[in-house]
């Protein structure tokens, strides 16, 4: 027997009765529970492996939110450090199932350590199996973060053109993939509000859909966390050099003010 304890994202406003009828009578043993939030949760006990069982559930029409191309970044509010945005594409059963192991989740919800260890592993397995995740990450220091805001003058603006680089690097293979595998072009989820300076909603016959709370779609969390995992490591590194010495992943006491303010956005400071 295999335990299961976990939620997938269904959507919002979804009518998911019937489906629900049929898990329940397919597996006793198991209990769901559906929250106006989309999520679906998981628990209790199956004679199938998890990858056994998501396949029912896609059969199901209930994992078209979970096999997706998710991201994110990390740094967009904070006066320190640049920016880091991540995308990752769940392109398998197998790969969804790693994603539920790790436990993954919203970054905010995770401390440094926990991050730092699932970002980790992640990329071992997409490195291991690039048919069942995939990842993609683009980073700027503080350096060249403030030199493009200069140019630029509007951060909506500058994270707008970062997704269009990060989406433009996405391999040609992952779409076809999609196709050839569930039959449908994946959704790309880009967590937040719409950024306005990217007006298409269609991208290489996906659709592109800005969702505020996105992190509860594992796809979108798991960019999260890699895009949290290269924020936190750009400020280590920039400590580090700057200091000679080296500056732990997520610690910044005993840094100096002097210091931490080389580290600032100048478009904060001059509010």
């Amino acid at each position: 027997m295999h335990s299961f304890n976990f939620s997938i994202f269904i959507g919002e406003g979804k009518d998911i009765s019937s489906e629900l009828l049929h898990l329940t009578q397919e597996e006793p043993g198991l209990r769901f529970r559906f929250f106006p939030t989309g999520l679906l949760l998981i628990q209790g006990k199956s004679k199938r492996s998890l990858e056994e069982f998501l396949s029912s559930l896609f059969r199901l029409g209930l994992l078209n939110w979970e096999l997706s191309i998710g991201c994110d970044e990390s740094g967009k509010g904070e006066h320190l450090g640049g920016i880091s945005l991540a995308c990752l594409a769940v392109l398998s059963f197998k790969g969804l199932a790693q994603l539920i192991r790790e436990g993954v989740k919203d970054s905010k919800k995770l401390k440094a350590h926990k991050i730092r260890k699932i970002a980790l592993s992640l990329k071992k397995f997409a490195e291991e199996n690039p048919y069942d995740l995939y990842y993609r990450e683009l980073s700027l220091g503080v350096s060249h973060y403030n030199e493009l805001y200069d140019q630029i003058g509007n951060q909506a603006k500058l994270i707008s053109r970062l997704y269009v680089e990060l989406l433009g690097d996405l391999p040609d293979y992952l779409f076809s993939l999609f196709q050839s595998r569930f039959g449908y072009s994946p959704r790309i989820v880009i967590d937040g509000h719409r950024l306005k300076y990217i007006e298409t909603t269609y991208y290489r016959g996906s659709e592109l859909i800005f969702l505020p709370k996105a992190e509860r779609i594992k796809s979108v969390a798991a960019a999260s966390i890699l895009a949290r995992d290269s924020y936190l490591r750009n400020i280590s590194l920039n400590l580090s050099e700057r200091l000679g010495r080296e500056i732990p992943y997520g610690e910044l006491r005993g840094i100096t003010s002097e210091i931490l303010k080389k580290l600032q956005k100048r478009h904060f400071s001059k509010r």
